[in-house]
């Protein structure tokens, strides 16, 4: 069975944390500091101030887990980044690049590495002349 995992873009601190729990009655989600691997503490943000990003139950070739919107080079024939997204009308994560849309594979592992996500690394998606 996938775990159900999340990860949030704190918008204020400009920064990605684990989430530890999600409020959906108070609209609320509760995020992890840690500090040299250890929980630390959390802080509570309104569904407003965060960007949610779930788990995809995959991993790449580093045994990395994908989540939504992560940022992954992958290399078959030709090397691609790609953009992991969900696809409401599907009910599916997508891959996106500049021009296509991939389903999602069962396995990344062995062609494919997270470089990193668009919030963190958006500089990864410019397109290089």
């Amino acid at each position: 069975m996938k775990k159900i995992k999340y990860r949030a873009w704190a918008k204020d601190l400009e920064k990605m944390f684990p989430v530890a729990e999600i409020d959906f009655v108070n609209e609320t989600v509760s995020l992890m500091i840690i500090e040299n691997g250890k929980h630390i503490q959390n802080l509570t943000y309104s569904f407003e101030n965060v960007i949610l990003m779930q788990y995809t139950g995959l991993k790449d070739e580093n045994g990395k887990e994908v989540c939504e919107s992560d940022i992954l080079k992958r290399e078959t024939n030709k090397i691609s980044i790609l953009v992991v997204s969900w696809d409401e009308e599907h009910y599916q994560f997508r891959f996106k690049d500049t021009k296509y849309i991939h389903k999602m594979h069962c396995s990344l592992e062995y062609d494919t590495l997270i470089i990193g996500n668009i919030y963190e690394n958006p500089e990864l998606l410019e397109v290089k002349e």
